[in-house]
């Protein structure tokens, strides 16, 4: 497996195209339509394809795709199913427009990440697709980054301080917590 060193976090990060549903490593790197193309090994129609960054998950949408409400529900019931709360970054590189239905789909994936206590971050997007984003005011609904680069600091930077977060409530659990009082002192 080729990977390389992430130089933010100094952590392995996958260089290769995977299913993101299996995580099946595809031969090819998907194509926009009119090419469109499933994984070989479960049949995913591949509107994305994923790619890890230590525990973080890259999803890349292929530019002209346009995934069903059920494809973006499967996808979801993946990475839920992990028992670890997943930190996704949804790169828009590729992507040159959006059509609403694309965008209700983005709604669908960012508040199904949402309800298990996970992180979403778009990144990468074009002018025309932050301006609709904007202009549909969906870009205070989700957390966006100008790069990948930038969206996996911000991952990683908040699960520091969920973790910093963690700790400093059991310390203060154990500074703040009231002796016993032994009625027998009475």
């Amino acid at each position: 497996m080729l990977t390389t060193t992430n130089p933010l976090s100094g952590t392995s990060a996958s260089t290769l195209c995977r299913c993101p549903l299996c995580s099946t490593v595809l031969s090819f790197r998907p194509h926009p339509p009119p090419y469109d193309a499933a994984c070989q090994e479960c049949g995913y129609p591949l509107w994305c394809f994923s790619r890890t960054v230590g525990d973080l998950i890259v999803l890349e949408v292929v530019s002209g795709t346009m995934p069903t409400h059920k494809e973006v529900h499967r996808l979801c019931d993946t990475l839920l199913a992990s028992g670890s709360v997943p930190r996704v970054v949804v790169d828009l590189s590729d992507v040159e427009f959006v059509s609403s239905s694309f965008v209700a789909r983005l709604v669908a994936l960012n508040k199904r990440i949402q309800a298990a206590d996970a992180r979403l971050v778009l990144c990468g997007l074009r002018p025309v697709v932050r301006e609709a984003l904007h202009t549909s005011r969906l870009d205070e609904f989700f957390d966006i980054a100008e790069d990948e680069a930038t969206a996996l600091t911000s991952l990683c930077s908040l699960r520091r301080a969920e973790e910093l977060s963690q700790v400093l409530d059991r310390e203060s659990a154990l500074i703040w917590r009231r002796p016993a009082i032994d009625p027998a002192l009475d």
